[in-house]
């Protein structure tokens, strides 16, 4: 991964929060354009891939990483 690209990880990490932080009690429920995630499916998902991230940064392959 290029330094360029690290450089954008804290400020996609806030730029995220802010909009997660966003979404209202009443909102967790909504649909969003994939029509069968909600908006609690979707940032799950986003999470849970962040989960073997730090790996693929040390230097391990996607295979390395396995499905942490």
């Amino acid at each position: 991964m290029s330094n360029s690209a690290l450089q954008l990880i804290p400020d996609a990490i806030d730029r995220f929060g802010t909009r997660v932080h966003a979404v209202g009690r009443d909102q967790w429920n909504d649909a969003t354009p994939c029509t069968e995630w909600t908006v609690r499916d979707l940032v799950n998902h986003l999470v849970g891939e962040h989960l073997w991230v730090l790996h693929l940064l040390a230097g391990e392959t996607m295979a390395q990483a396995g499905d942490r």
